[in-house]
């Protein structure tokens, strides 16, 4: 007996086709994945915390279509963790967001934020990694919002008591999800319709004033104190980030260790 537990044990934590066995889910709209906040934020605290939202939808993308999969994702900031109700072009911003690892190349694309100061800690701290995900119809590589893990450098020691859904189990980032070059995935780099009227530009000069003034303004320094603590740096090699992870599927601590 114990044999074979520990075979099936084994056998799940080598699978690495990341939706051969999606969780089933059946939201379509946004307010269905807003349903499921308690959910995915046991704290009922999204502070830096945007991986649970990527986490939840990545893990039931078996189940959507690439359009409904895009969709969900501008359902929530991936800064604040703040839930976008009616996303639009209001809430759409234009971003020139550096490769991961890669300072002197950009992805241009669209994110949507609850408001204009998460666009200065995006540029700050976000960078962009892909990750190939399987849904109903296809395999699609996506170019998605990244963080550098913070479990890796210190497990959670100087993550702040105000992000309690942010939380380390040893190396890993509880319910964080990994892209190509093991960087933890917060967000989804949209496709930019033709006109967008808002430009991380347009808030240049904001963004320096905030920082003068502590970053009062938006998240404050919660977002900036998770992602400060292991910061993706300029140019690196590729991989060079990566970690041995169990898998496709998110790290969950075992409830002696909550």
């Amino acid at each position: 007996m114990n044999a074979l537990v520990i075979f099936l044990i084994a056998l799940s934590l080598s699978q690495t086709d990341e939706n051969a066995v999606g969780i089933p889910w059946n939201g379509k709209t946004l307010m269905d994945l807003r349903n499921e906040y308690s959910t995915i934020f046991p704290h009922h605290n999204r502070n830096a915390a945007s991986h649970r939202w990527a986490t939840f939808l990545l893990e039931r993308a078996g189940n959507m279509e690439k359009s409904t999969f895009e969709h969900m994702f501008s359902g929530f900031c991936p800064v604040s963790g703040s839930p976008i109700g009616n996303p639009s072009l209001r809430t759409l911003w234009k971003m020139a967001i550096p490769l991961a690892g890669n300072q002197t190349k950009h992805i241009t694309g669209g994110i949507h934020f609850c408001c204009w100061p998460c666009v200065c800690d995006t540029a700050d701290f976000i960078r962009v990694d892909t990750k190939n995900v399987t849904m109903r119809d296809g395999t699609f590589k996506f170019n998605f919002l990244v963080l550098g893990n913070p479990c890796a450098k210190d497990q959670g020691a100087h993550i702040p008591y105000q992000a309690p859904d942010a939380t380390c189990f040893k190396e890993h980032l509880v319910k964080a999800t990994y892209s190509d070059n093991g960087f933890v995935i917060i967000g989804l780099l949209q496709d930019l319709p033709k006109n967008v009227p808002q430009d991380e530009i347009m808030v240049a000069g904001h963004c320096e004033s905030r920082a003068e003034n502590g970053y009062r303004s938006g998240m404050g320094t919660i977002f900036r104190e998770v992602a400060g603590i292991n910061p993706i740096h300029g140019n690196i090699l590729p991989g060079s980030y990566k970690t041995e992870l169990p898998g496709f599927r998110s790290v969950t601590p075992p409830k002696s260790e909550l």
